[in-house]
């Protein structure tokens, strides 16, 4: 059933996407080239509003099939919203609903999130690769602040999304307690923090590709082209770890990002643990964590919504 939320997700986000047109804007060529003089071919606009019916349909689809097979199933729906994972019973259709709901509108943010760093990866210049052009055309204005300040528009949303639905989830899921506005205002913060943990996907993936290329040559295409100048820039910090032909700057950038990942979303438990044990001299296994290591075992963002909810 994780599996399939999965999916469906990925379908929402593609349908949403079509709904908005991603792709469908005509991209300005560079002044002065044979595509800046040529007109755009009028064609038919395809029915976009069949493809909101569609994510509609979707989450509502999603939520009765989830309460009708989830009690049989023994199955617990579950939100990771990369600083807390709630989780819903899926016996009843409206906790289903909900949590279809706030999956499907979760699911649209991070794919807006991974789509603004794809748009700032390359470095910025006159004539950019075909695909950040593109994602710097369809996501502009975002796509031109600097540094990816951009990113802060669909953190900003993911903190108002648990702002808004909070209250619901304490009710209807298992959801930590609300004992104050501003206690659900500083939780609706580190939440939308939980977004920098979902980065390392993308991340992970251009360099590991990058470095798959240094090896095997798969021609010349827009997209590798892409990963090229969007990898190059990532491994820059390691650019001393070429010896000769050998390039192990991706591999090293690999490690990097999976590394700070961890730390900021997950932690290292075993580490952690082993820290805390050291520092009970070994005796009592069962002693309190210290604070000092709580962030390592847990990551830093799941840490910092623990302590806000305190």
């Amino acid at each position: 059933m994780g599996f399939l939320n999965l999916f469906l997700n990925l379908a929402i986000v593609s349908l949403w996407l079509g709904w908005r047109g991603f792709g469908a804007m005509p991209v300005r060529r560079p002044a002065g080239t044979l595509g800046s003089n040529l007109r755009p071919i009028d064609v038919r606009k395809p029915r976009r509003w069949l493809q909101l019916v569609g994510v509609v349909g979707l989450i509502v689809g999603r939520a009765l099939v989830y309460s009708e097979l989830g009690s049989e199933l023994n199955w617990v729906a579950l939100w990771p919203t990369g600083a807390v994972t709630i989780a819903f019973r899926s016996d009843v259709f409206a906790r289903m609903l909900l949590f279809s709901a706030i999956s499907a509108v979760s699911a649209i943010l991070i794919g807006y999130s991974w789509l603004l760093l794809f748009s700032r990866l390359c470095p910025l210049r006159k004539d950019p690769d075909p695909v950040s052009r593109v994602l710097r055309t369809e996501l502009s204005p975002l796509s031109s602040w600097p540094f990816g300040l951009g990113l802060i528009v669909p953190a900003a949303l993911t903190g108002a999304l648990w702002f808004v639905f909070a209250p619901l989830i304490a009710r209807f899921a298992f959801g930590p307690p609300i004992r104050s506005a501003y206690q659900l205002f500083e939780q609706a913060m580190v939440v939308g923090l939980g977004i920098l943990p979902s980065l390392r996907f993308p991340l992970l993936l251009i360099v590991f590709l990058r470095g798959l290329s240094e090896f095997v040559y798969f021609g010349i295409h827009p997209f590798w082209t892409f990963v090229e100048q969007s990898g190059a820039r990532l491994c820059r910090p390691f650019l001393w770890l070429r010896l000769g032909r050998l390039d192990l700057s991706s591999w090293a950038a690999f490690l990097a990002i999976w590394f700070l990942g961890r730390v900021v979303g997950f932690g290292f438990n075993d580490i952690s643990h082993g820290l805390s044990s050291w520092g009970h001299g070994g005796a009592d296994l069962k002693a309190p964590e210290p604070m000092a290591v709580r962030w390592l075992g847990i990551g830093i963002v799941p840490w910092l919504f623990e302590r806000v909810s305190q």
